[in-house]
């Protein structure tokens, strides 16, 4: 049982019977009964019977100090029933130079630890660099990060590496990414002859040199490149080149990190459609049918990492960071922090209403036989306000290719009535292709 101390009261009042001696047990109350009186109970602890404990169970409880924030004692009739055990800040491993960050030792690389001044440790900082200095701490296990934008996925392990003297590299993902950028390519050489270089691949490198490599935004890559990555992610972190029949095995200090947004939040290749998605969110009060479709990393793959997830700064520790960071005032500081909730919270706050009839004026005449579902309503929702509100200049420009004349252009506009809306089946499916991302794309189940 990890940190007892923060367990409920009540919880812990249920424990008392299992710490009565070697043949302790439970007895299960709660059966589902309804409206029993007082002394309908009394007669229904007469009658159960306790679980029966079998010899080789054993229960083993773990906490902080008292001393943390949040952190409180086990009543003493509790604690007394339980053989406590003290254990000393772990030392430093014999054998290899180490840096102790927040309790924990780091092996340290080929380069000078250095410290970043810019760089602010808040106390949200400080518990998210804990658990990654634990995780690396206890070998080279890789870590995926999971956390909103700009939450420091990226930063924090660059400022470890930093810290530690490790080299760090990065891999952004994106869904032109190629396994080219992994493990290099076929180029032609001085002379003209095609020969393989794996100097253009940051991985390769990385893994000869010792280097901690971060993959960013891993669900956006294609899938060849996370099939790639599967001989890496095994015990023995070996890499093979297809294109070299070369099995590339990973240095003792190489370190691979991962970074992701939340898939059910962000639409995978198509953040900007966000703020309709955040609105579909509000006004029918699902996530499942209104956000777009995302490359979710299969659960095969992501348990050969070891998860983290950040969560979001609280507001006075943004401030802190401005104030220490920017050097700003304290009172800016809180204006600057104020505006942006302000915004992420009222910007769309004429979407907020669900209501199809108040933001379209009612329902013409012809399409009053239309039994307006849920589904339909968030679709007419969204295509007002996308008309309504993303308005762009519509104009087509027609010219002859290659003229040179300007007298042979010509632009024509759209009357400010024209709309165009389209509809396509998903990508995917035989001879369809997905859209580019200059097309407001809104998906309805």
């Amino acid at each position: 049982m990890d940190e007892i101390n923060l367990a409920a009261a009540e919880t812990l009042e249920c424990l008392s019977g299992l710490l009565e001696g070697i043949a302790g047990s439970l007895v299960l109350l709660d059966r589902g009964d309804t409206g029993l009186s007082m002394l309908s109970l009394i007669l229904l602890l007469l009658i159960i019977e306790p679980l029966v404990r079998h010899p080789d169970f054993r229960l083993f409880a773990c906490m902080n100090p008292a001393t943390d924030v949040g952190k409180r004692n086990l009543p003493l009739g509790l604690r007394n029933r339980c053989c406590c055990v003290f254990l000393q800040p772990i030392p430093a491993p014999p054998g290899r130079t180490c840096v102790e960050i927040e309790g924990y030792w780091v092996p340290q690389g080929e380069m000078e630890p250095a410290l970043d001044p810019s760089y602010i440790l808040t106390a949200s900082v400080k518990l998210n660099l804990r658990d990654l200095a634990r995780v690396v701490s206890a070998g080279t296990h890789p870590v995926l990060i999971q956390g909103e934008t700009s939450v420091g996925k990226t930063s924090l392990i660059r400022w470890l590496a930093l810290t530690t003297g490790n080299q760090c590299v990065r891999i952004n993902n994106h869904e032109h990414t190629d396994i080219q950028e992994y493990i290099g390519c076929y180029s032609s050489d001085d002379r003209g002859k095609l020969v393989f270089k794996e100097g253009m691949s940051v991985l390769i490198d990385a893994m000869r040199k010792g280097y901690w490599v971060i993959l960013d935004e891993l669900n956006l890559a294609p899938t060849d490149v996370l099939e790639a990555l599967n001989r890496l992610l095994d015990d023995n972190r070996e890499l093979f080149v297809a294109e070299t029949q070369e099995v590339i095995k990973a240095h003792p200090r190489f370190m691979l990190f991962a970074t992701q947004n939340p898939p059910g939040l962000y639409g995978g290749r198509k953040d900007w459609i966000r703020p309709l998605t955040r609105l579909a969110k509000q006004n029918t009060q699902t996530a499942d049918h209104t956000l777009p479709a995302v490359q979710v990393l299969s659960r095969a793959f992501r348990n050969r990492f070891v998860e983290l997830h950040f969560d979001e700064l609280p507001s006075g520790e943004l401030e802190i960071i401005l104030h220490q960071r920017c050097s700003l005032p304290p009172s800016y500081c809180t204006k600057l922090v104020k505006v942006m909730l302000d915004l992420q919270e009222n910007i769309f706050s004429p979407f907020m209403d669900c209501s199809v009839y108040c933001h379209m004026g009612g329902v013409p005449e012809e399409f009053r036989h239309v039994v307006w579902t849920q589904g339909l309503r968030r679709m007419a929702m969204l295509i007002g306000r996308a008309l309504r509100v993303l308005e762009t200049e519509k104009s087509l420009l027609l010219a002859e290719k290659g003229s040179g004349d300007d007298e042979d252009v010509e632009l024509i506009r759209a009357a400010s009535g024209f709309r165009l809306v389209a509809t396509m089946n998903p990508g995917g499916d035989f001879g369809k292709k997905e859209v580019c991302n200059s097309v407001l794309l809104i998906e309805v189940e």
